[in-house]
């Protein structure tokens, strides 16, 4: 009976063993080249030059906790798909997920956020929204290449509603703040993170009901990326980013880019 206590023990170290030994070699291995956009705030953006965020935040705690480093690379958005395609780079976030994108792409569950898109008046001219017809004969704001869904498309194409395009949420909350439209549309927490360092816009609301329904937005690992023993890295990924999830840690991180915390501890952002 002790011989085979004995030998379980043995076991159990050896399996210990190879697991620190997997941990060491992913800690010594190359980082993974990861692109991402630079300005979408409060998931990626520059603070005196340097990158953060909550989708930062939670990646930097998933590199710590897996093993597996990253290196992030800031690219316009069409050029990281185009690299993560053709596995210039090993990898991208945050992705929502279509098919083209997964002929090419590896898929870490569970998703890095949520995008839920959201309307936005001015308070004192609130309305219920519960389907498109409800924007039928108002304007509009978006940002440029936003697409929320086909049923708003549909309308915009019709003249159903009139639309305004621009680059820059900023730039679109100020187009609503002067009254140059009626409606403006977009992530909530990008837009809670720019009206919520600028006092001026305390008057911009948002409406109950999503046009949209919250969104995964996943990191992707490019298919054509050569990565050592690829298979068990996105699996160690995934471990950990549940664990992330499930722990609270990514609702510490979220308050940590919130306005108010943001503005308690002096800090500016500058689109």
């Amino acid at each position: 009976m002790r011989r085979r206590l004995a030998n379980l023990g043995k076991c159990i170290s050896l399996l210990f063993s190879l697991q620190f030994l997997w941990i060491e070699s992913a800690y010594s291995a190359e980082p993974l080249e990861i692109a991402t956009i630079g300005n979408f705030p409060p998931y990626t953006y520059l603070i005196d030059e340097q990158l953060t965020g909550i989708d930062i935040d939670i990646l930097d705690e998933l590199s710590r906790r897996s093993g597996v480093k990253f290196t992030y690379v800031t690219l316009p958005w069409k050029r990281a798909l185009k690299k993560t395609e053709i596995g210039e780079v090993d990898g991208m976030f945050s992705l929502f997920h279509n098919q083209k994108r997964a002929s090419y792409a590896h898929f870490i569950e569970p998703a890095i956020h949520y995008s839920t898109y959201k309307l936005f008046v001015r308070t004192g001219e609130e309305f219920i929204y519960q389907d498109v017809s409800d924007l039928y004969g108002k304007s509009v704001v978006l940002n440029l290449g936003y697409y929320i869904n086909s049923p708003l498309e549909r309308a915009i194409k019709a003249g159903k509603v009139k639309v305004l395009r621009i680059p820059y949420t900023g730039e679109a909350l100020a187009v609503l703040a002067n009254r140059k439209v009626d409606v403006l549309i977009g992530n909530y927490h990008e837009i809670l993170f720019n009206k919520g360092l600028n006092p001026d816009l305390d008057h911009i609301v948002d409406l109950p009901n999503p046009i949209q329904m919250p969104k995964e937005a996943y990191l992707v690992i490019s298919k054509k990326a050569e990565i050592p023993d690829k298979k068990r890295v996105m699996e160690e990924l995934s471990q950990h980013l549940l664990t992330i999830h499930q722990d609270g840690t990514v609702n510490r991180i979220y308050q940590k880019h919130h306005p108010a915390t943001l503005r308690q501890n002096g800090v500016q952002y500058l689109e």
